[in-house]
């Protein structure tokens, strides 16, 4: 059984282990360790188009989504200060959104809501909300509206990614 201690715990860990992350490899590491990225991956691009792919389009995808998302939550996250748990809403059976709030580093305050869920005893990030802006939501945006100015051609997109994820790691 799964419980809102458990899924606050999970994310406390989480935002511990990003704090004592030493440089950007180390954050990618702990990002991509806690990201559902295969769930975020299909989601962002859909389904409909996924089985459209030859498996290994599928596998180049999938593979360089999820470092270019793993980077952008990176560098969201590290916009805010020192993340601390506020609170825990118990969403489903399987699924809770864990608050968080910190000063922001530039000018103000910080709130972010982890979506996290739970499958086969292990829990994973499914979304992050930074005042008030989905990651998920944008990225399944910018996905779309890159895969349709390279006329749907994913071999461009994958190329894309991969220069979006190596400008990201500059930063």
């Amino acid at each position: 059984m799964t419980s809102s201690i458990e899924a606050r715990a999970f994310v406390e860990k989480f935002i511990s282990d990003l704090k004592a992350a030493q440089g950007g490899a180390d954050r990618d590491a702990v990002v991509a360790g806690a990201l559902a990225t295969t769930y975020s991956a299909k989601l962002a691009l859909g389904r409909e188009v996924l089985i459209e792919l030859s498996a290994s389009q599928q596998e180049a995808y999938v593979a360089a989504h999820s470092v270019h998302y793993t980077r952008r939550v990176v560098a969201m996250v590290s916009q805010c200060g020192d993340l601390a748990v506020s609170g825990v809403v118990q969403r489903s059976d399987t699924e809770f959104a864990v608050a968080a709030t910190a000063e922001d580093k530039g000018s103000g305050h910080c709130e972010v809501s982890f979506r996290v869920r739970t499958k086969d005893g292990a829990y994973w990030i499914i979304d992050l909300t930074v005042n008030d802006l989905s990651m998920l939501t944008t990225e399944r945006e910018a996905i779309s509206s890159c895969f349709k100015s390279r006329d749907r051609d994913v071999d461009r997109l994958i190329a894309w990614l991969k220069e979006s994820a190596a400008v990201q790691a500059v930063r």
